[in-house]
């Protein structure tokens, strides 16, 4: 998958995340200079299990963290987790450094739930000032909500194929 992460590397250009979910059976990312196409750094997953599916699923998401960076998102919806199989987990990092900031379980844990499948960044949804997610689990058929903050659940929507944003319509 690719997605756009806004400028991460302060050149005023917007970047790109490149996941390569196969890659020795783990799965990795790579974050692009959307100016050259220079390296800017490799986010490895943090924990790897085979057969997994890190970086199919990913976004860039606004700051998270409070260094005015926009920051990452990246699911393994094949992450074993618990004695589940394929619950998935999602993964946020920081934009300046890929380093992870925290992990986010699937609030409802169940086997096959493919949680982190799809990815997308939301305004600030609970009113704390800090951005927050939705992340699909096409497996339970629902989207979650969640905080950008820590990761726990604000709300729960029926349907779990694939999310995006958008903005206030009314």
């Amino acid at each position: 998958g690719v997605a756009g992460i806004g400028d991460v590397d302060g050149d005023s250009v917007p970047d790109i995340l490149v996941g390569a979910w196969e890659h020795d059976s783990v799965g990795q990312a790579f974050a692009f200079s959307g100016t050259d196409g220079y390296l800017i750094y490799t986010i490895d997953n943090p924990r790897p299990s085979l057969g997994g599916a890190f970086s199919r699923g990913m976004a860039g998401i606004a700051d998270v963290n409070g260094d005015l960076i926009p920051d990452l998102a990246i699911g393994d919806l094949g992450q074993d987790v618990g004695g589940n199989e394929n619950q998935g987990a999602v993964f946020v990092f920081s934009g300046v450094s890929g380093l992870l900031l925290y992990s986010i379980e699937n609030p409802f844990p169940e086997d096959g739930a493919l949680f982190g499948r799809a990815i997308t960044g939301l305004d600030d949804v609970d009113g704390d000032s800090i951005p927050d997610l939705a992340i699909a689990a096409p497996g339970q058929d629902k989207t979650y909500v969640l905080s950008g903050a820590n990761g726990s659940l604000l709300s729960t929507l029926d349907g779990g194929g694939n999310v995006i944003a958008v903005s206030d319509v009314n």
